[in-house]
This record gives C-alpha cells, sequence and structure tokens, in this order.
C-alpha cells in the first residue's frame, strides 16, 4: 500500500509525515531534493498522479502552507492572503448589503453564505480567538437567506 510505503521511507529519512485526504506533507532538519523523485515513484507504481503545481520543498523560514494553513514553527494561522479575501467580503456585505452584493458580483453559488461561513468556521478552528472571524460569523449568521 503507497501509504505504507510512504510512511516507512519518512521514517528512514527521520521525518515528520501527515497526511489529509491525498495531501502529504513531510517535515525534518535536512530534505535532499531526490526525496521528492522517491515519493513520486512510489505514487506512480500505484498508478496514482503527482500534482506537480502542489509539489514544493520549502527550505528554510519560508512561509509554508499546508492544507490552506500556514506552519510557523509550533503555531498555526490562516495565510494573510485568506484573511483578506474574507475580510474583502465581509466589509461589502456590511457596507452595501448581503443581497446588493451577491446581486452586484452577480454570484449564482446557491451556496455562497454557507462557503462564508464554512471559511469563518474553519478560520476560528486555527485561530478560536481572533475577533474579526468571530465577528463576522455573528453578522453571517444573521444575515443569512432563508430560501
Amino acid at each position: 500500500m503507497v501509504i505504507c510505503r510512504v510512511y516507512r521511507l519518512s521514517k528512514k529519512y527521520n521525518f515528520k509525515y501527515t497526511r489529509y485526504a491525498d495531501d502529504l506533507a513531510f517535515s525534518g532538519d535536512y530534505i535532499p531534493h531526490s526525496f521528492i523523485e522517491l515519493i513520486t515513484s512510489i505514487v506512480i507504481d500505484f498508478g496514482l498522479n503527482v500534482n506537480n503545481s502542489k509539489t514544493k520543498l520549502i527550505i528554510g523560514d519560508k512561509q509554508k502552507i499546508v492544507t490552506g494553513i500556514s506552519v510557523q514553527g509550533k503555531e498555526l494561522k490562516i495565510p494573510r492572503k485568506t484573511k483578506r479575501l474574507i475580510k474583502q467580503e465581509i466589509h461589502f456585505m456590511r457596507k452595501f448589503s448581503v443581497l446588493s452584493h451577491i446581486s452586484k458580483l452577480k454570484i449564482k453559488e446557491p451556496n455562497y453564505i454557507l462557503s462564508i461561513e464554512g471559511k469563518l468556521r474553519f478560520w476560528l478552528q486555527i485561530e478560536p480567538d481572533n475577533l474579526f472571524a468571530k465577528e463576522g460569523l455573528e453578522f453571517i449568521l444573521n444575515h443569512k437567506l432563508v430560501g
């Protein structure tokens, strides 16, 4: 099984290995560039595909984003870019009203408000004390459209 081989390889290199659905992440003091090739080979051996656009070797203090979460040492946060986009959505909904915002952007997605609610709930799972996310969620819950 692919996961067993990947796990054994990560242990051999003394790496920490985590997985969420089909996203694999490895961390360690030193990860050789050839490690990506080894993992790719294992995945391909099992008839699976590797998404090369999501394959990265991040060295040093660069921002590490894993499954939408920024990881800095032992600290987890929502990436700044994600926060800005959510804040922008909430800002326009507050300023122009939820219906006006949806209409102005010609949003046809029936679950748009639910997706914003989900993003805010995700934010609060990572940063439970974030005041903006709490207030934004309260706003969304008070302004949900009943279909």
